[in-house]
């Protein structure tokens, strides 16, 4: 069973905005955010900004104790 320092990090790639929430093993929502996806700059730049929003979750979580799985 995963103890209550694991998290796991969910992200919502939509057309308009692309969100990302750190989630525990109990299914309480840590901390999210969301930004403007870029779907007319093409591919990469949509793979950037998910990148970024992970890496930001990331440091969060990290920050939290929680240790993504």
């Amino acid at each position: 069973m995963p103890s209550a320092s694991q998290c796991v990090i969910g992200v919502d790639l939509g057309g308009t905005k692309t969100a990302a929430g750190i989630v525990d093993a109990a299914g309480r929502l840590h901390a999210a955010e969301s930004r403007p996806t870029p779907a007319a700059a093409g591919a990469a730049a949509i793979l950037a900004t998910a990148v970024g929003l992970i890496t930001a979750l990331l440091a969060q979580a990290r920050a939290a104790g929680l240790e993504p799985a």
